[in-house]
C-alpha cells in the first residue's frame, strides 16, 4: 500500500508471521478477528481485543476507549464496549508502556460495573495491554485476556509487544483494501 510505512519484522514466534504474511494478502477487514484470535491462542490467551480511544476533541484522559475489534474464545462475547481511559488498557496508551495484572480481581481498576461483573463470572485472572498507534497517530491497546493459563511473564510481554508492533500496518492495509 502507497503511503503506509511498514515496520521491521521482528517477530520471534513463526505462526504469528505466517498469519501476518496471509493476512497482508487479504482483502475483508474480518483478517483483525482472526490477527487477534492467533495472538491470543500463541499467548495462551482466552480472548484478545483491540481498543481505540474515541475521536473527539479535549484532552486524551478525558475520553473512552471502544472495542475495534475482538476475539474470544468460544462462547465468550464481551461484556462492555467501552472504558474509561483510567482503565488498565487506558493507562497503556496515557504512559506508553505495558500494563499487566496477574490477579486482576485484587486490584481495583476502573471498570464499568458489567464488565467487572462479566469477568468475575468468567474467572479472568490476568489481563496484559500494551499501547499502539493506528491510522493517522490514532491511539489504540491491545488487551490480552487469561483465564487458564496463570500470570503474565516477561517473555509473554515482550512477544505481545512484538505482535502489536505489526498491527497498525495490517490494520492499515486491510482498511484500505475495504476502503
Amino acid at each position: 500500500m502507497e503511503g503506509v510505512s511498514r515496520p521491521p519484522s521482528t517477530l520471534v514466534d513463526d505462526h504469528l508471521s505466517r498469519l501476518f504474511a496471509v493476512a497482508e494478502q487479504q482483502d475483508k477487514l474480518f483478517g483483525i478477528s482472526e490477527i487477534l484470535r492467533v495472538i491470543a491462542e500463541s499467548l495462551n490467551s482466552e480472548g484478545c481485543i483491540l481498543w481505540e480511544v474515541m475521536p473527539g476533541r479535549g484532552r486524551l484522559e478525558e475520553r473512552e476507549l471502544f472495542v475495534l475489534a475482538e476475539y474470544f474464545q468460544g462462547d465468550w462475547p464481551p461484556g462492555w464496549q467501552h472504558l474509561a481511559m483510567s482503565s488498565q488498557a487506558g493507562t497503556a496508551i496515557l504512559l506508553r508502556q505495558p500494563q499487566w495484572a496477574n490477579d486482576l480481581m485484587a486490584i481495583k481498576m476502573d471498570l464499568p460495573e458489567a464488565a467487572r461483573a462479566y469477568m468475575e463470572a468468567r474467572k479472568v485472572q490476568a489481563v496484559c495491554s500494551v499501547p499502539l498507534n493506528l491510522r493517522g497517530g490514532v491511539a489504540a491497546a491491545i488487551s490480552l485476556y487469561r483465564v487458564s493459563a496463570g500470570p503474565f511473564q516477561s517473555e509473554d510481554i515482550d512477544r505481545l509487544l512484538q505482535a502489536a508492533a505489526r498491527i497498525p500496518y495490517l490494520y492499515n492495509s486491510l482498511v484500505n483494501q475495504v476502503g
